[in-house]
């Protein structure tokens, strides 16, 4: 009888460890996935950048080797050539040769042509058009080559894939010469793509938004499902599965046109390493160890109470024991039990008051917590958890004639009635009848927020009092929850980080022990303003990183930090011409997201916000420098004209202050400096070339007074005009 008891209770105990282990591994391995995704993520953009950066370079490179071959004289003589000239291939190849810029060095072949079916000429020899095209690897009736050839435009240039090469058609004209010429590189795949890459099940294409359909099927049929790519992620790296397959792709810094694509099965990103699976089978085998001796432990634990009744049964000296003595008296056990639950649920709202009461002065130890929350029936808090303060504002017409106590105790009983506790366990602690603690016994902010919005729904609709409440950072243990409680029960409700609130500042507690000096502050916008955005970046997530996931800030800290980084936020709107109310609602989803106070969540958060203010602040530059140019462009055309700031801003309906500060930032000097300098740098020229006087000089410069344009050009260059002309012509 013994043994069938205990076994039941046994095996009882041994299901529910079993099913809690599985569960538990799942949640672990669970997690492992998702880390290694996103670590495979991050290593996937980290070489697809790198490899990008590399190619961009080797492209660039490119580029101007074929303009200093077109700057060269001899190069430039094809351009007139008109019948075959061996001679002039000849040194044209060995100026090719020659050149700092050969494809030897860099890894690529170069050809130079007068267009289609033209000679070719380049460091392999010369050759014919179509036989050049077959040297490099381009089928003769390619459409890309053709479509080239055929435009009118002057200088053209153009850049596409195929048969596992990459090719850079340019075309340039120069001053002088009946025609263009064309240049012809290209390169291997396997050279220019580094083989170094820890996912070998991907590959790395090439996209030109030029290509035709026909040569990117050609080309890969695997980026058809990808194509159109997201233009938001324009000058990041961007990436879209489709299917079993993970695209990621940046768009080239050199070539606007041209896109880095890598492809890969989303299987080969979750892939876990052998030390993480080694890892799990160690969890696994140690969870069922653990739970082997749990179950050993309660199983006997529950056992002794039956044991007890069974052996006083057997041991009974009476052939016939008696039943009804028996359920009798467990029955009594029943009844004591019951008198003692009916007491301490009597008792328990005045114990609890106590205990908190002596948590906000201090006075607890480690032990004494610990014992007094078996007690009370908390011991779910040794795990750690989450405190909410409630306020409610305003009396209703039923509570008017009650005491404060009373009041307390009514409001305490709609909170509970208002309150879902299923899956989470709660604990509601009034401190007055306007504030109550809500403890919860998870971390999870996100349940915890659906379940506060729901409570103030009903304490709004249907009981209409108005409320708001302060939520304090998570805390991991019992000494925490102390600190904690002590913390943010002394936080004004009123005056705490609000998303409705956002736009209004508030003046910040001194003494926090965040770490965002002024001078931080003062850099971080600086390298905004001067378009630093990689830099300003890196500043940021180093100052969200310090204080989000190195430290463990108090929950004024927290608020605090909050209102701070929101300041910060204001005043790069302001440098970079946004508003920031509109900026606030385009990004609302995430400002109502720092309500929250879980350490990670603000990192992140915070970290999308930043960069969603630098993408506008990088576009914005780019208008900025587009105004700046056609600015400059006008003064050299009118440089002679009596021009001034006022007139500048008029033409492009400027302020000018504003017209200053863009010429300051473009060349480094004021308006008037930057003038003065050109008119000198013409008269330079004038006076080298011996035609004319000095005041016929000044006067084709636009200085009216002689003395004027004299003391000017002695300020720059030191001498008088008479004198430098006199130079000039020593020489």
């Amino acid at each position: 009888m013994k043994s069938g008891v205990y076994k039941k209770i046994f095996y009882s105990f041994s299901i529910i460890i079993v099913l809690y282990t599985f569960i538990i591994l799942f949640v672990f391995v669970t997690k492992e996935i998702s880390r290694q995704q996103y670590e495979s993520k991050m290593e996937v953009e980290f070489y697809l950048e790198r490899e990008s950066s590399r190619i961009d370079s080797q492209i660039e490179t490119a580029i101007d080797s074929t303009q200093m071959l077109a700057d060269n004289k001899i190069v430039q003589e094809l351009a007139s050539v008109k019948e075959t000239d061996y001679r002039l291939y000849s040194e044209i190849f060995d100026q090719v040769k020659e050149n700092l810029f050969s494809g030897y060095q860099l890894g690529y072949n170069l050809g130079i042509t007068q267009g289609a079916e033209k000679t070719v000429v380049g460091p392999n020899g010369y050759f014919d058009f179509n036989d050049y095209l077959q040297f490099i690897g381009l089928p003769i009736d390619n459409a890309e080559i053709a479509d080239f050839f055929r435009q009118e435009d002057r200088n053209r240039i153009q850049m596409f894939s195929t048969n596992q090469n990459l090719y850079l058609l340019r075309k340039i004209y120069q001053p002088g010469q009946p025609a263009s010429l064309y240049f012809i590189v290209n390169w291997h795949k396997k050279n220019l793509v580094d083989q170094d890459v820890n996912y070998r099940e991907g590959q790395l294409y090439f996209l030109d938004a030029e290509a035709s359909e026909l040569d990117l099927k050609k080309e890969a049929n695997q980026l058809l499902p990808f194509i159109p790519f997201n233009p938001a992620v324009k000058n990041r790296i961007g990436n879209q599965q489709v299917g079993r397959e993970v695209a990621f792709w940046k768009q080239s810094s050199v070539m606007p046109s041209l896109s880095y694509i890598f492809i890969l099965p989303k299987s080969a990103l979750s892939k876990l390493p052998t030390d993480t699976i080694w890892l799990t089978v160690a969890v696994l085998a140690g969870l069922l160890i653990m739970g082997s001796l749990l179950s050993i432990y309660f199983s006997r634990s529950s056992y002794r109470p039956y044991k007890k009744i069974i052996t006083e049964i057997q041991n009974d000296s009476s052939d016939a024991f008696d039943v009804e003595a028996v359920l009798a008296k467990i029955e009594g056990w029943k009844t004591a039990n019951h008198d003692l639950s009916k007491f301490r649920e009597e008792n328990i709202e005045e114990i609890r008051e106590v205990f908190f009461k002596n948590i906000l002065i201090g006075k607890y130890t480690r032990e004494d917590l610990t014992r007094i929350i078996q007690i009370l029936g908390m011991q779910t808090l040794q795990a750690g958890g989450l405190i909410v303060i409630l306020s409610i504002a305003g009396r209703t017409t039923a509570e008017a004639d009650l005491s404060e106590r009373e009041l307390m105790k009514a409001r305490q009983k709609i909170i509970e009635y208002a309150t879902d506790k299923k899956g989470i366990q709660l604990f509601i602690q009034p401190i007055n009848y306007e504030k109550f603690a809500l403890i919860y016994s998870t971390k999870n902010q996100d349940a915890i927020l659906e379940k506060i919005a729901a409570l103030r729904n009903v304490l709004s609709n249907e009981l209409f009092i108005s409320s708001n409440f302060v939520m304090s950072v998570p805390f991991e243990s019992l000494e925490q929850f102390s600190i904690t409680f002590r913390d943010v029960i002394s936080l004004n409700a009123a005056t705490t980080f609000k998303t409705e609130e956002i736009i209004v500042n508030r003046t910040l507690t001194k003494g926090t022990n965040y770490v965002y000096s002024v001078e931080a502050e003062q850099r971080l916008v600086h390298l905004v303003k001067s378009k630093q955005i990689s830099e300003a970046s890196q500043l940021i997530e180093s100052i969200l990183r310090t204080n989000f996931i190195e430290k463990s800030l108090a929950t004024h800290s927290v608020e605090d930090l909050k209102q701070a980084l929101i300041n910060t936020l204001k005043r790069i709107t302001q440098i970079i011409g946004t508003d920031y109310g509109v900026f606030y609602n385009n990004n609302r989803d995430l400002f109502d997201r720092l309500i929250r106070t879980d350490y990670r969540d603000l990192y992140r958060v915070f970290m999308s916000i930043f960069q969603e203010v630098f993408s506008i602040a990088e576009d914005s530059g780019e208008e900025t420098y587009a105004m700046m140019d056609r600015v400059l462009k006008h003064i050299d055309r009118h440089y002679r004209e009596d021009l001034s700031l006022s007139d500048l801003a008029d033409q492009f309906h400027l302020t000018e202050s504003y017209v200053s500060k863009l010429i300051k930032e473009a060349t480094g000097i004021p308006f008037k400096n930057y003038l003065n300098q050109l008119k000198v740098n013409k008269a330079k020229e004038l006076l080298a070339a011996g035609d004319l006087q000095v005041n016929q000089v000044a006067e084709e410069v636009g200085c009216k007074n002689v003395n004027t344009f004299i003391r000017m050009f002695k300020q720059y260059e030191g001498v008088t005009p008479g004198k430098y002309q006199g130079f000039q012509q020593q020489d």
